[in-house]
């Protein structure tokens, strides 16, 4: 009786780490490579968020670039999925995703993988029109924007603040990017309430620092005509007790920015 109930046990056990067993061994073809993207797809909700959270551990940390298919799915997801907790794992894996490939410092010709051939690859599958359209979403919850500002922060990082400075050039879309921004530097609205994840106004923080660490780059902020306003709004994180000490850091630098 004893041996049997231990048998029971073991199967439940692996019944329970079938699904993380599984993503781990699913892109060995490109059947299972289809059998993932349709649970990332699912119409039930905890299958969507229990795929998305091993994925972000399992095939987003594994040192390898992946198949468009795959990522382009989940970067839908962080943009259109309707649950908190499945798009916040579907912003966790394309994080691990920038992060494992900038940790690897040797280029794996085998697998062409690179932080460069995955920035390459995000940004070919328009990741900064998704995190924009989502930023600028104030019904999105504030810890999907503290993750997407990560995102932005980690491309411009990585050597592709061009590319997010093309976007600023460009009228309606820069309009979009400043916006998504610059909304997130606010410390209180106009009734003096606190209005912003404390996290993601660090994040828009940082993003915006990065952007004006390059002097050049003044020039997109006066085209937008934000210069007063991202000064302002610096000077006020910076006068805010209550602000995190990292966003009152990137508020100096940002305003030093501004003074060059």
């Amino acid at each position: 009786m004893g041996k049997h109930k231990k048998s029971r046990n073991r199967h439940k056990r692996r019944n329970k780490n079938s699904l993380h067993s599984s993503i781990k061994n699913d892109d060995e073809t490109s059947a299972n490579k289809s059998s993932i993207v349709d649970k990332i797809q699912s119409t039930n909700t905890k299958t969507r968020d229990a795929t998305l959270s091993a994925l972000s551990v399992t095939l987003f940390s594994s040192k390898k670039l992946l198949d468009d298919s795959l990522v382009g799915a989940v970067l839908r997801r962080l943009s259109i999925d309707s649950d908190e907790s499945a798009a916040c794992n579907a912003a966790g894996c394309i994080i691990n995703y920038i992060i494992t490939s900038s940790s690897c410092n040797d280029f794996d010709s085998a697998k062409k993988y690179s932080v460069e051939s995955v920035m390459e690859q995000l940004i070919k599958l328009d990741v900064l029109t998704l995190l924009l359209c989502t930023l600028n979403n104030n019904k999105k919850p504030a810890r999907l924007h503290e993750l997407l500002f990560h995102i932005l922060c980690l491309i411009i990082e990585n050597g592709n603040d061009d590319v997010v400075i093309e976007r600023l050039s460009k009228g309606d879309t820069g309009e979009m990017c400043s916006s998504a921004i610059l909304s997130h530097l606010e410390v209180e609205n106009d009734l003096g309430v606190n209005c912003r994840n404390a996290d993601a106004q660090m994040f828009a923080a940082r993003a915006l620092h990065a952007i004006l660490d390059d002097g050049n780059n003044l020039d997109i902020l006066k085209f937008l005509d934000s210069v007063d306003l991202a000064s302002r709004l610096c000077k006020s994180i910076i006068s805010n007790g209550s602000s995190p000490a990292r966003s009152r850091l990137h508020g100096c630098g940002i305003i030093l920015s501004l003074a060059t």
